[in-house]
């Protein structure tokens, strides 16, 4: 492997380490260890790739490799994975602040992604800055980090609440849904289902309601057999979920609370396992989390 490649030079600048073949072959650094967690894993995703382009000129899908591709593919991989920790970790903030349990530590996330990015107790994730700088230069925007303007002060005690405002709506109702490409709950082949849980939440911030709606999954696909039913879960009406959502901003605290979980459930018809389960990944890491 000659060790002028464009994409192992830039990673090893990167890391600030000398190009050598045990870097470039084994991802170990000048020092005799291996390369820090973060950068071993665009490490091990930029060979990913490199491999991907050189099997496609293997099978004549393509006629010679462009390093620069490869190494923009690891990179834009390597950031929507380092966003989807971030993300999870920001979850767990708000499901341990919801049941009033201590927020979790950011230790073990910070572990996996050092010395790319770095997250602090609030889920502000903040990239090295030569990352930063390489980001923005393949016109991939880090994450901004939250603003820094401070939350106006709880009430006291015994005080006045601050005033809830109650925006009027200014768009005209959507129509009701049309459900019916809805999957029928039996059918007569084999399915995959993808069970995904939703989430929302309230949040005072001041006169201010936030409303959270974020989505978690649960691992791997179930194989739903011929003339079996859908693994449903039975949800509440809408009517209970909207009258519930209007008990609950009269009741908001600057602790976000959990009012309602529901699930949705994903179906694949005359699909294999495997390809549905990649293209549930795909998704996934493509931002629906």
């Amino acid at each position: 492997m000659p060790l002028h490649r464009v994409g192992w030079r830039r990673l090893l600048d990167l890391a600030e380490e000398q190009p050598s073949p045990r870097a470039i072959l084994l991802g170990v650094g000048s020092g005799g260890q291996v390369l820090p967690r973060g950068w071993l894993a665009l490490w091990l995703l930029l060979w990913k790739f490199t491999i991907i382009s050189l099997t496609q000129i293997g099978v004549g899908e393509s006629s010679q490799h462009n390093e620069d591709a490869a190494w923009e593919q690891a990179v834009r991989r390597m950031m929507v994975r380092v966003h989807a920790a971030v993300h999870e970790y920001r979850q767990s903030l708000i499901r341990a602040r919801g049941r009033g349990h201590k927020s979790p530590s950011p230790a073990n996330l910070n572990l996996r992604i050092d010395p790319l990015a770095s997250v602090d107790e609030t889920g502000a994730l903040t990239w090295l800055p030569s990352m930063a700088a390489h980001l923005k230069a393949l016109g991939l925007e880090p994450e901004p980090r939250p603003s820094a303007t401070p939350r106006p002060p709880a009430p006291r005690e015994g005080g006045p609440r601050p005033r809830q405002i109650f925006v009027r709506e200014t768009q005209e109702a959507a129509e009701e849904p049309n459900f019916e490409h809805t999957p029928p709950l039996v059918a007569e082949h084999d399915r995959c289902a993808w069970s995904l849980t939703r989430s929302i939440s309230l949040e005072q911030r001041g006169a201010r309601v936030i409303l959270y709606s974020t989505l978690t999954h649960r691992e791997g696909l179930v194989l739903v057999p011929a003339r079996s039913a859908l693994p449903l879960e039975q949800n509440r009406s809408r009517e209970a979920v909207i009258e519930s959502l209007s008990k609950g901003v009269r009741a908001a605290t600057s602790d976000p609370k959990v009012l309602e979980s529901r699930q949705q459930l994903f179906t694949f018809q005359w699909c294999a396992e495997e390809e549905a389960t990649e293209y549930t990944e795909r998704l996934w890491e493509a931002g629906m989390g």
